[in-house]
């Protein structure tokens, strides 16, 4: 299990969707890297036509549901991966910072 804090990158659409879920994820994808994070948020942006990209810091020892490590994902693949980690369950209380632009 990680320590500290881990990030996930997204568009603004997405964040929206996440919101409006209650903050309940299912395959929620991690990463300890907040630059992958970053560069996933805008791909995500391009893709789906939004106009702003998130990241979420993550603090773990907030996370109540199950967290684990990403079976698709290698280290080799990291560069490439959006995160070694996936989270299912609510991320509200987990939220300790917010990057849009």
């Amino acid at each position: 299990m990680p320590e500290g804090f881990l990030y996930h990158g997204t568009s603004s659409k997405q964040y929206e969707l996440i919101k409006n879920s209650g903050y309940a994820v299912e395959n929620f994808y991690l990463t300890e890297d907040e630059d992958k994070s970053a560069d996933y948020a805008e791909k995500q942006s391009i893709h789906d036509g939004s106009e702003g990209s998130v990241i979420l810091k993550i603090d773990v020892s907030k996370l109540a549901g199950d967290i684990n490590m990403d079976r698709g994902s290698n280290p080799e693949e990291w560069e490439h991966d959006m995160g070694q980690w996936v989270y299912t369950g609510n991320i509200e209380n987990a939220i300790v910072g917010e990057e849009k632009w």
